[in-house]
């Protein structure tokens, strides 16, 4: 068996789908989770909450691939923007200190890259759609899920 995980960074959440692939069942959703950011007051520990979390969540993972989803870069350099960008930063470092193999992109890549015309939402994802309604995915973990089948290209 082989396992896959998708992770999303956003300003105040982080989003994960981990797949499993085996011969006999093809790709399973084997665990997935939208978590908050607790609000300390201060960034600082909001982030080092953030690299404790994928810590102790992934560490014991045997994680193949993983694949997170980069951020788009807004032209007004809103404030969302760079706290999306700094969770983004830490789970890319938390992931690299546990060793695994990592790749970022964005979601219209994944989407193209995975079969959808360019322009289209990510969530018309052939195999996406057939995991979500298989599982009985809730719509907000579209892209974790379409991350972690990026993982798996």
């Amino acid at each position: 068996m082989t396992h896959f995980l998708g992770l999303v960074p956003a300003k105040s959440e982080l989003c994960w789908v981990l797949l499993e692939a085996d011969d006999s069942q093809g790709l399973q959703v084997k665990a997935s989770k939208k978590v908050m950011i607790p609000s300390f007051g201060n960034r600082e520990r909001e982030l080092a909450w953030v690299y404790t979390y994928v810590q102790e969540t992934f560490e014991n993972f045997e994680v193949t691939s993983i694949c997170v989803v980069q951020g788009s870069l807004s032209q007004n350099g809103t404030e969302s923007v760079l706290f999306r960008a700094q969770v983004e930063g830490v789970v890319l470092a938390s992931l690299a200190s546990l060793k695994f193999e990592v790749t970022s992109a964005k979601k219209r890549v994944i989407a193209t890259r995975l079969g959808v015309k360019k322009g289209a939402d990510i969530s018309m994802i052939p195999l996406l759609m057939e995991l979500r309604e298989h599982h009985s995915m809730p719509k907000y973990l579209d892209e974790a899920m379409a991350a972690a089948l990026m993982a798996n290209v």
